[in-house]
């Protein structure tokens, strides 16, 4: 799948990406004291934070994620 396109089309391609692929979650990296955090960003990877009682998704919890069958996806930074 090809990226180098205007941004309509970029986060067209990526919510296509995510109908076909449902086993698909999305986090958001954030750098909290110079530790990348990941934030659950859409609604399954809510649900998992919130199965492991914590507001972020742990290294552990995402490697258990990982073991279910489902891919994880960074959520794409903008420049502002």
């Amino acid at each position: 799948m090809s990226y180098l396109v205007d941004n309509d089309g970029f986060f067209a391609a990526i919510e296509q990406e995510r109908a076909m692929n449902p086993n698909t979650i999305t986090v958001r990296i954030k750098d909290v004291y110079g530790r990348q955090t990941a934030y659950p960003v859409c609604d399954k990877a809510k649900l998992f934070a919130s199965l492991a009682g914590t507001a972020t998704l742990t290294h552990d919890a995402r490697q258990i994620i990982l073991a279910l069958g489902y891919n994880i996806e960074v959520e794409p930074q903008h420049l502002s």
